[in-house]
Parts: C-alpha cells; sequence; structure tokens
C-alpha cells in the first residue's frame, strides 16, 4: 500500500539458550517408561532455569532497544525472549536499518512488514537466534480433504455425493461412545491464525446435534472487522467440544505473522495448560525461513 511511518509494530527477539542438550535429554528420559524419571515432568519455572539466556545477553539487547528510542513500558522479558510492543515504524527502522511498509491481503488483512533487507549490529546478533514479527507473510494455505470415510460407519447420510461427517458418525467410528468428561483439571486447546469462530454457529450446531453448551475460554481478538476466515476454526470448535463433551476448551488466537512458535509460548504461559491442542497450519516453518 505505502510507507508506514506513523504506525507501529510488535515484534520478537529470540535469544540464544544455554542447556538444550540437558532439555533434550530430561524429555526423553521423563516419556521414558523404563527410566527412573519417567512421568516426573519439568515445570514451567524448572525449563526457565534451564534454557534461561545469559542475563548479559538480556542487558545488551535490552539497552541497544532503549538506546534506539524504545520506551521501557514495550519492553516485555521472558526467560529467552524479549517481545518488543508496539513500537513506533520510524524507531524500528532505525533498529533494523530498514523501512516499514503497510500491506493488504486480497481479503483487507493489513500487515505492517519491512521490504527487502533487515540488519542488526554484529554486537547484538551474538546475543539473538531469531526475530519475529517484522517480514513474514505467512499465508494460510488451506489443504484439501483426502481420503474416503464411506466406510467409517454401515450407513452414512449424504449431501449429494459427499457423505456428512457428523459427530455421532466420529464417535462411533473411533469408538468414543458416550463418555462425557468429568475432571475438573482437564483442559483442550484450539490454536487459530487469522482465523476466529462464531459462537451464533456454534449454537446452532449445538441445537442440531442435540448437544449441550460447551464451556470455552476465549483468548482471542475478534478478527472478523479485519474480513479474517472463521470456517476452519468453525470446524474445530464445534466438532473439538462435541466429542469431548464436558471438557473445558481455551481457544488461542492468533494476528498474521504469527508462529507455531508464538502459540507454543503462549501455551507455555498459561497458568493451565490443555493436554490435548488441535492446530490447523499452512506449512512447514521451516520454509519460512529459506
Amino acid at each position: 500500500v505505502g510507507p508506514a511511518e506513523y504506525e507501529t509494530v510488535s515484534f520478537k527477539l529470540h535469544l540464544k539458550q544455554k542447556n538444550l542438550d540437558l532439555l533434550e535429554k530430561a524429555f526423553w528420559e521423563v516419556n521414558d517408561p523404563k527410566h527412573e524419571r519417567y512421568g516426573k515432568f519439568l515445570t514451567k519455572q524448572e525449563i526457565d532455569q534451564l534454557v534461561a539466556s545469559d542475563p548479559r545477553s538480556v542487558k545488551e539487547v535490552v539497552g541497544w532497544l532503549m538506546e534506539a528510542g524504545v520506551d521501557t513500558k514495550a519492553i516485555k522479558v521472558y526467560a529467552d525472549y524479549i517481545h518488543a510492543i508496539r513500537v513506533p515504524v520510524s524507531v524500528a527502522s532505525r533498529l533494523f536499518d530498514t523501512h516499514f511498509y503497510e500491506f493488504r491481503s486480497a481479503k483487507k488483512i493489513r500487515v505492517i512488514r519491512i521490504e527487502g533487507m533487515a540488519s542488526i549490529p554484529t554486537t547484538i546478533a551474538s546475543h539473538v537466534d531469531l526475530v519475529t514479527g517484522i517480514s513474514e507473510f505467512l499465508a494460510d494455505a488451506r489443504h484439501s480433504p483426502v481420503g474416503d470415510v464411506s466406510e467409517a460407519v454401515d450407513v452414512l447420510p449424504t449431501l449429494g455425493d459427499d457423505p456428512i461427517i457428523t459427530p455421532s458418525v466420529l464417535k462411533s467410528y473411533y469408538g468414543v461412545g458416550g463418555a462425557v468428561g468429568n475432571n475438573t483439571n482437564n483442559l483442550q486447546g484450539i490454536a487459530a491464525f487469522t482465523d476466529y469462530f462464531s459462537m451464533g454457529a456454534l449454537q446452532q450446531f449445538d441445537k442440531a446435534e442435540n448437544l449441550p453448551a460447551p464451556n470455552i475460554v476465549r483468548k482471542a481478538n475478534d478478527c472478523f472487522p479485519q474480513n479474517c476466515d472463521q470456517y476452519e476454526s468453525d470446524l474445530d470448535v464445534q466438532y473439538i467440544t462435541a466429542l469431548a463433551q464436558g471438557v473445558a476448551t481455551v481457544f488461542l488466537g492468533h494476528d498474521e505473522g504469527a508462529w507455531i512458535l508464538d502459540w507454543a509460548q503462549q501455551v507455555y504461559g498459561l497458568p493451565k495448560r490443555p493436554l490435548v491442542n488441535s492446530i490447523s497450519y499452512g506449512w512447514a516453518e521451516l520454509e519460512q525461513c529459506e
């Protein structure tokens, strides 16, 4: 669209971690039924302490941000990354020696991103593994369904030539039966990327399938005014709550440009983390870095 001189941009500086070999060792040990550490999972605090970046790195990077003009209130420091929130584009341009522009997708979703190359000083680069939030265009590449489910049950309702996969069909096929969750410590999660769900559509679905209203906690911005999609999230919300009746559900939404890494960090920071998560994502993130 054009230059974004008077806009703001948020980004993350992922710092170099330590003890990753010990973290991987712990991962395999707590998941090995034959090991004495089996099932003794590390807490968030224990993982933070294990992999936390060197305090000197944090000091150097925070100092660099402040020297460039980033307000201290906009700098959020975590164990292994720094989140700079709503930084003026004029400041971010100096930080990364680049220019930011406003881009709009065919669906009119607008993002502020760089055009061309960006860089950080070598003295800062030695402390940073990855910068996210300034250059990514993570298009939502939907995949077409594959496979034939016509043999899931003996008789399937159809719409034209296509079978209608209802919750009862899935419960029959997977042997779920009429199980209802009653453990208050249970929690399931849905990850959405530039997507949201319609509460009205959920209520209509529950009515049609004779289902009780589910318990859903929304940790997401309603992006419908920005013309975001809803089909993926509608499907996820309706079917995960239909199959796991009685299980509380948390809906975690992410804006344009968010990575699975952002979702993982958000889940990691929750006081109560989902035991099962539904994630739909366009492609392997490694392809984004090529």
